[in-house]
Formats: C-alpha cells, sequence, structure tokens
C-alpha cells in the first residue's frame, strides 16, 4: 500500500522490510526498541516518509505481485503431481 513500515524482526515480518529504507526493524516483545523505531519514524520529514513509502510499494511488487505467487504456487504443484 505503499505505507512505511515498524515491524519486528521475526518470520513473516522480516521479509517485507529493507530497515532504513522502507522502514525500521524493531526486536521482538521490546517495547524500548518498538519506541526507538516509532521515534525514529515520526522525526522523518514529508519527503522521506513519501520515498519509504515508495520503496515498501516497490518491494512488495517486486517480491509479492499476484502473477509471482501464482507462478510459485503453480510450479509447486507440478512437483508434487
Amino acid at each position: 500500500s505503499g505505507k512505511p513500515i515498524i515491524t519486528t524482526d521475526n518470520v513473516g515480518c522480516a521479509d517485507v522490510i529493507l530497515d532504513g529504507k522502507n522502514g525500521y526493524m524493531c526486536e521482538m516483545r521490546s517495547s524500548q526498541s518498538l519506541i526507538e523505531a516509532m521515534k525514529r519514524l515520526i522525526s522523518l520529514t514529508n519527503n522521506d516518509l513519501i520515498l519509504m513509502g515508495q520503496n515498501s510499494r516497490k518491494l512488495a511488487k517486486k517480491k509479492y505481485d499476484e502473477k509471482i505467487i501464482i507462478n510459485h504456487y503453480l510450479k509447486q504443484i507440478k512437483k508434487i503431481t
């Protein structure tokens, strides 16, 4: 959706972030780490926020485009049939 991200260093979450490029990674179960990531994000300029959002969108399109997912799914089906 083209938004900057704050997420944890956890399976499934870490795959969608390039720390400092499209958002910030924080440690799991660490409120202090989350606070620091939030502080970093809110201190950005509007232009930096827009750029991070654009980077999020580019990464999502590159890794999770519908065609990529469908092709991967079909390859997996062919392997088991």
